[in-house]
């Protein structure tokens, strides 16, 4: 049970790519490449399936262990939904599924940290939501 919610997140994103007549394109873009592409300023952020180039995540942080949760023994996956912006930036974070109050705060801080390449849809660079696990497990 505790697994659940991960595990359906799973099987969703599996049904998405298997059974999807088009799969993502995924393509990684020098600065120059990336600045060809003009900046769409309508504010709308865009769910990951929704654009025409994915977001890619250029630089994952590895989240601290805080020393409260360590002492409570909380562990698991903290889902953090963040906003890039049209130029790769983390504009906002938000937990949809925390754990613990100070591994949730550890996860929106390093969500912050991280650095994106933009999504790009109707060949302008967009606003877009991505959802990110961080993992944290104690070493029994």
């Amino acid at each position: 049970m505790k697994y659940l919610f991960e595990i359906i997140i799973l099987l969703i994103i599996l049904f998405v790519f298997l059974f999807s007549s088009c799969s993502p394109k995924i393509t990684k873009m020098s600065q120059s490449d990336l600045s060809k592409y003009p900046i769409d300023t309508s504010g709308v952020a865009y769910n990951f399936f929704d654009t025409d180039i994915k977001i890619i995540i250029l630089k994952k942080e590895v989240p601290n262990y805080p020393e409260e949760a360590r002492k409570e023994g909380a562990e698991g996956i903290v889902i953090v939904e963040t906003i890039i912006s049209p130029e790769g930036k983390v504009k906002a974070v938000r937990v949809e599924k925390g754990v613990h109050p100070a591994l949730d705060e550890e996860a929106m801080r390093t969500a912050e940290k991280c650095q994106f390449q933009p999504a790009i849809k109707n060949g302008k660079r967009v606003a877009s939501k991505l959802m990110l696990p961080f993992h944290f497990k104690l070493d029994k």
